[in-house]
């Protein structure tokens, strides 16, 4: 029994091969900064110092602490957005649950 193959490369695939690689060599670079910005906050939040240096957060001086920083800045972040919806007299599921544009016009 033969079978029929066709291996045949049309200028198509050329040009979906000419896309692929500098859409590849974009989310590398994308990855890499990812990386470099996780680095930054890593050691901005856990030793106070601006580097890109790669570091654990196992070896800062804050011990068992260290899993509560999370936990700290989304509640910073709450806070902030409470003292939004005192301002604004907007409940705080309606300025998270709004586009930004939407949440900036005044209200009628």
């Amino acid at each position: 029994m033969q079978h029929k193959r066709d291996f045949a490369v049309s200028y198509r695939m050329l040009a979906l091969v000419a896309l692929s690689v500098p859409i590849g060599a974009l989310a590398v670079a994308a990855a890499a900064l990812l990386l470099a910005l996780i680095h930054l906050f890593t050691n901005l939040f856990y030793f106070q110092r601006l580097s890109f240096a790669a570091v654990s957060p196992a070896d800062s001086h804050l011990g068992l602490w260290a899993i509560a920083l999370p936990w700290g800045l989304n509640a910073s972040q709450w806070s902030a957005t409470r003292t939004v919806s005192k301002l604004w007299g907007l409940s705080a599921a309606a300025i998270c649950s709004r586009p930004l544009s939407a949440s900036t016009k005044k209200r009628a």
